[in-house]
């Protein structure tokens, strides 16, 4: 499967260029005859390569060329002459300025058909792969599914105001946000209210980061900051908390660490896996789908057909994601992690279901050659 290329010479047709202060700036029409693994419209209409953001393979666009390069052009749409039957109206209404999403502009079927070809040529480029024997991709919702985001907040003092959300297209500006379609609902429902709680904290200019996280027992939010929080605003986090009843947790230097502020005593984050439960903290990596890690558990156990005398070897273990639900079907499993934080947490998860034949093991899988000491069978 993948994305239909337009390859047919487009023509070139210089509109005209202006003057933007001492810099000159072309305007072209061209064809997008292909999408980079950036997700931008190339076209080779010209004498270099242009990238054009939002421009879909097999459209005519107008351009304004602001940012020549030695080696190609980028290039700033400016008007659609003639539109790709794929291209569909993005549902976000953030989604001209904020740079968390690329491709809400095109159909998620093609989105799929564009992810996968540009792994395809990743892999053929740099390891000299052919021939790959892709399977059907596994799909989910495009909307309303991933279940943990880190946002930025940053103070504006100007407008003494507080503003949340992704950076920007191509910049280190935030778009400001108030919502999020592609988190889950209870998470974007949040990024209002607690933009609106930072906004009237005394310590708002030192808050940096806001992370938002889905389990399957309760939502919970992790603000970062720069310096120490005053006690009213303590008690404010506490009160916002408890109203919305999410975890809330705070995170300074490493002095300060990470605290919960409410409840007093949480109980840890979990999501269920295969009949199991996988504990995991606020710090750990989870995948950000849920549906899709438990189809992907699914076709993992379908393809490796395992048997109850085999050993599997688990590497980037993580929490247990793969490991606790594949060790019901093999006669051993070794996981192994780099951060031993999870690999304790893959021993609390196999205490926790009742697992003895996981064995976890903290290691660096970059260094070749504590690679050699990995079991092979």
């Amino acid at each position: 499967m993948a994305i239909v290329r337009h390859n047919k010479k487009a023509r070139n047709k210089p509109l005209r260029s202006k003057q933007a202060g001492s810099t000159p700036v072309q305007m072209v029409e061209v064809e997008i005859h292909d999408l980079s693994y950036e997700a931008q419209g190339v076209s080779r209409s010209l004498e270099k390569v242009l990238f054009v953001a939002d421009a879909l393979p097999g459209e005519t666009v107008k351009v304004s060329i602001d940012n020549p390069g030695r080696r190609f052009d980028q290039g700033k749409l400016l008007e659609i002459i003639s539109p790709s039957d794929e291209r569909i109206e993005p549902l976000c209404p953030h989604y001209k300025r904020c740079g968390a999403c690329q491709l809400q502009h095109l159909q998620l079927n093609k989105q799929l058909s564009y992810k996968q070809n540009t792994l395809d040529q990743q892999l053929t480029r740099q390891l000299k792969l052919n021939d790959i024997p892709w399977q059907p991709a596994l799909e989910s919702d495009g909307f309303g599914y991933r279940r943990r985001a880190r946002l930025g907040v940053r103070y504006r003092k100007q407008q003494d105001e507080i503003i949340i959300g992704f950076r920007e297209h191509n910049n280190r500006h935030l778009a400001a946000i108030d919502e999020c379609p592609v988190l889950t609902a209870s998470l974007s429902a949040l990024i209002s209210p607690m933009r609106e709680l930072i906004n009237k904290l005394e310590s708002k200019p030192r808050i940096t980061q806001l992370d938002l996280i889905t389990a399957d027992n309760s939502d919970a939010a992790v603000l970062r900051y720069l310096k120490i929080l005053t006690k009213n605003d303590i008690k404010a986090l506490k009160i916002f908390a408890q109203k919305h009843q999410i975890q809330l947790h705070v995170q300074g230097d490493e002095e300060q660490g990470l605290e919960c502020l409410w409840p007093e005593n949480p109980e840890p984050l979990n999501f269920k896996m295969q009949g199991d439960v996988l504990e995991f903290t606020v710090k750990n990596f989870i995948q950000g789908n849920g549906n899709m890690n438990r189809k992907m558990v699914e076709m993992a156990i379908d393809w490796i057909q395992p048997k109850d005398t085999e050993t599997l070897l688990d590497l980037f273990a993580g929490i247990g994601n793969f490991s606790l639900p594949m060790a019901r079907h093999f006669k051993q499993v070794m996981a192994v992690e780099g951060e031993k934080t999870m690999v304790k947490q893959i021993e609390l998860n196999a205490q926790l279901n009742t697992i003895s034949n996981i064995t976890s093991r903290a290691m660096n899988l970059n260094d070749e050659i504590l690679l050699t000491m990995l079991p092979s069978a």
